[in-house]
């Protein structure tokens, strides 16, 4: 009972909030904006990505990441898990990839044709 006061109170709340707002709605541009900021937002930061592939019959692959970023501009995907994938590294400068593998001395230049699609790419 008190479960379900307390969530019409704050429907109410939430209600009572934006009906009462003067605020013009925001444009187009605006909401890109805030879009962009809450996709990237400005400073560094860090975090885990876990992919299940969930493959016919076969079971599930899993491949873990991480994923560090600098504002919109740059980020760096290091391949953690399996280990025969370990110390793979994609960097993203602007529009420009970057493959880094650990049997390669020196990193390889990653062509937009080359780039991959699917259900998570590296644009992803």
């Amino acid at each position: 009972m008190k479960y379900l006061l307390f969530t019409i109170l704050l429907f109410s709340s939430v209600l009572l909030t934006f009906s009462g707002s003067s605020h013009a709605s925001p444009t187009p541009e605006e909401v890109v904006k805030l879009a962009d900021e809450s996709r990237y937002p400005s400073g560094q930061f860090s975090f885990a990505v876990r992919v299940t592939d969930n493959d016919n019959g076969e079971g599930k692959k899993e491949t873990l990441y991480q994923v560090h970023t600098k504002d919109s501009n740059q980020s760096l995907v290091e391949t953690k898990s399996p280990e025969r994938l370990r110390g793979r590294k994609l960097l993203m400068k602007k529009q420009e990839l970057w493959m880094f593998l650990p049997t390669l001395k020196k990193p390889t230049r990653v062509g937009f044709e080359q780039r991959l699609t699917g259900e998570v790419s590296n644009g992803d």
